[in-house]
């Protein structure tokens, strides 16, 4: 064996060995709070990585006495709602700027990619103030419309991208065939473009469903989302900590399922785009 192989068989064998540990930093702390969350109040204060698991602490938080299944119920349908509309109006959107030359679309889109990236703390004094003057406080539709301005600029970026990668011929060839420009956009663009949709949709759930901010400031009561609950889990006996670490894996839930699908289908439309090519 050459001594160039030998270092590069070195190298590879380090370079595996700190992705390990890389994985094993990020995973262990996800590993340890899923393991938290079915342990009793004695074993939750220990290092035990063997004991007898019990289901009471995901009951006592979705049941008596937290009753947080309304806290998740609220958490999808406000995410739900806000990503479908905010859907409904970038897809739109997304299309007229890719298919047709808008004045001044060079600004306008540089206008929401810096919307995207204001820190959302700037939004919460006049949203506070214009809910309240509404009666619209503590309400899902509050926080609905909140929402939309996370989730409408990030669609319309990554769809308008999606679909400049699509040869507008297809659409010409639906046209020349006898269909209406809807027709042509509904039956042939949005089949193709659907990876990308799937991918925005997937992405705006995760970002409004985890959301805090404006939960926090919207809400007191009914509309709170769970988020905003897990925090209010620290009764006059002290911190739950193995309530709060079962609340936790109740919200990893969706996020690891959504993620799964993202990986899928950003897989399907980078396929879809090499054979398009």
């Amino acid at each position: 064996m050459t001594p160039i192989s030998i270092k590069r068989r070195a190298f590879l064998i380090f370079e595996h060995i700190l992705i390990l540990v890389v994985v094993l930093a990020v995973l262990f702390p996800i590993f340890w709070l899923v393991l938290s969350a079915f342990k009793t109040r004695v074993d939750v204060f220990s290092l035990k990585l063997f004991f007898e698991p019990t289901l009471d602490n995901f009951r006592m938080v979705l049941f008596e006495p937290h009753h947080f299944t309304k806290h998740l119920l609220n958490s999808v349908v406000i995410a739900g709602m806000s990503t479908i509309v905010g859907l409904g109006i970038s897809f739109p959107a997304a299309y007229g700027f890719s298919r047709f030359r808008i004045k001044g679309g060079g600004g306008i889109m540089f206008a929401i990619l810096f919307l995207q990236f204001l820190p959302a703390v700037i939004f919460i004094v006049p949203l506070y103030a214009t809910f309240r003057s509404l009666g619209l406080l503590d309400t899902h539709l509050a926080l609905i419309l909140s929402y939309l301005l996370v989730t409408i600029p990030f669609s319309i970026w990554i769809l308008k991208t999606y679909i400049d990668s699509m040869p507008v011929e297809m659409e010409q060839a639906a046209l020349v065939d006898g269909a209406t420009h809807t027709q042509a956009i509904w039956h042939v663009l949005v089949p193709v473009a659907m990876p990308g949709v799937v991918v925005a949709v997937i992405l705006s759930f995760i970002m409004t469903f985890n959301e805090f901010l404006f939960a926090l400031v919207l809400t007191n009561r009914d509309a709170v989302t769970l988020p905003i609950a897990l925090i209010m889990l620290n009764p006059s006996e002290g911190i739950l900590w193995e309530r709060m670490a079962a609340v936790s894996v109740l919200m990893m839930i969706p996020m690891v399922t959504m993620a799964y699908f993202v990986q899928r289908h950003l897989a399907q439309g980078l396929s879809a785009g090499g054979v398009k090519a």
